[in-house]
């Protein structure tokens, strides 16, 4: 790309039924009050997002997978990313947490 670099992040092939799946990415521990640009983000700006193994309802908001990318000025990049969802089966919510050093 001439405008710099990109990431994409997927999440699909969900193992259990994933509803109201929540998905926050922090570039390079950027604090929200100094960031200019919109982070990659599923659930918290806009509609409702599940999952459920091998199915597809577009219909009843369940969908295949989530793509969340960005282009970006630097080749190297720490991502922070934070995923959340609820799930029938244990009647919780589930959280977890990850952290990427990616380069070129």
């Amino acid at each position: 790309m001439d405008e710099g670099f990109r990431y994409d992040i997927f999440i699909d092939n969900p193992r259990v039924e994933m509803r109201n799946i929540l998905v926050m990415v922090v570039e390079n521990n950027t604090i929200y009050e100094v960031q200019k640009d919109m982070m990659p983000n599923v659930g918290i700006l806009g509609s409702t997002v599940h999952m459920l193994p091998y199915q597809v309802q577009l219909t009843q908001g369940y969908v295949k997978g989530i793509n969340l990318n960005r282009v970006i000025s630097n080749s190297a990049i720490n991502l922070k990313i934070y995923v959340q969802f609820d799930t029938l089966e244990s009647n919780q919510s589930i959280r977890q947490f990850f952290n990427l050093d990616v380069s070129l």
